[in-house]
């Protein structure tokens, strides 16, 4: 297991270096082995733009989560809105359907 503040850093563990992906929401980080010998070593530059293309995931999914969180907000202060209508009309119509009978607020105690 890895510390979650070296998620999107890469660390020399023995001979292998890893890139150590952040696990945001989960328990466990994922770590992406790449060999720093023989001949499919990467260059710096190479490490970078992966650690670079890493951090622009975390931020898209990072900002899908905001946009998820704000669209859960408004669907459910609609579904609120509409609730409260609903409500409402239903009052409107049983005004209709039975004027005989008097609301509260129409009705004079005197």
């Amino acid at each position: 297991m890895v510390p979650a503040e070296l998620a999107g850093e890469a660390v020399t563990i023995g001979d292998e270096e890893t890139l150590i992906v952040d696990g945001a929401g989960h328990e466990e980080n994922i770590e992406v082995p790449c060999s720093s010998s023989g001949p499919g070593k990467r260059s710096s530059r190479q490490k970078a733009i992966e650690l670079e293309i890493l951090r622009t995931l975390r931020q898209f999914k990072q900002d899908e989560e905001r946009r998820f969180q704000i669209l859960y907000k408004m669907l459910k202060e609609n579904i609120e809105e509409k609730r409260s209508l609903n409500y409402a009309f239903r009052q409107y119509l049983s005004t209709i359907t039975n004027p005989n009978k008097k609301r509260k607020a129409d009705s004079d105690p005197s």
